[in-house]
């Protein structure tokens, strides 16, 4: 059955995936707005891996897929900064310091990878059973979820702008849904129940830039 639900979410995620290669086929793909699409294409993976676990066996290739999880996370997770940041400036927000802002969006991103990447190299990892699924998972863990907190704040400070500016409240309201959902984690402790929340974001960030996407086109219609 856990199976059979992560099976879902990566199909969830595909759609998600695929409407937005369309749109970004129509408004450009090179735009910061479209790391988002990395991290949809990371998440397919990832819930891929864990509902095919079972069947794959333990042994050096579960284990060798595992651990390309935990590159991608640390890779690609931390670029949903220079998504926040594309938020914000597709208000208008700080339009006068856009560069210097945006340099600094890249280099905290840049920080964060290398963070996590330190985390990856040399983390050894075990195979578990949870909840009828197969998985391998670092034998220790880190004390404080570092890019986590970071994240978060940063999605709260663009959803409170985008709800500002452009009247958006779809952005803040997922974040929030997201802390309430990792709360009750740490009575349930199911990790599909995290991929579920995990799920609330992506929704809210999708529809934050189809929403963006959006307007961009009616603009460059009424400018014709």
């Amino acid at each position: 059955m856990e199976s059979l639900l992560y099976i879902i979410l990566a199909l969830i995620y595909l759609v998600f995936l695929i409407i937005g290669l369309r749109i970004a086929f129509r408004l450009g793909y090179w735009t910061n707005s479209n790391f988002l699409l990395f991290i949809i294409a990371a998440l397919i993976y990832d819930n891929l891996i864990i509902a095919c676990g079972k069947f794959i066996g333990e042994g050096a290739l579960l284990e060798s897929l595992n651990l390309l999880r935990y590159w991608l996370h640390g890779i690609v997770t931390p670029t949903i900064i220079i998504y926040s940041w594309d938020v914000i400036i597709r208000t208008g927000a700080f339009h006068a310091k856009r560069k210097v802002l945006e340099t600094l969006a890249y280099l905290l991103t840049l920080g964060l990878i290398i963070f996590e990447i330190t985390h990856v190299i040399g983390t050894n990892i075990k195979p578990k059973w949870d909840h009828g699924t197969l998985v391998y998972e670092p034998e220790s863990m880190p004390t404080m979820p570092i890019m986590l907190i970071i994240t978060t704040v940063i999605l709260l400070i663009a959803g409170i702008i985008i709800w500002k500016k452009q009247g958006w409240k779809t952005l803040f309201i997922g974040v929030l849904l997201m802390g309430i959902v990792n709360i009750i984690i740490i009575w349930f402790k199911n990790p599909i129940v995290m991929n579920s929340s995990e799920l609330v974001l992506m929704i809210a960030l999708f529809m934050t830039k189809r929403f963006q996407d959006h307007l961009e086109l009616k603009q460059d219609r009424a400018a014709v």
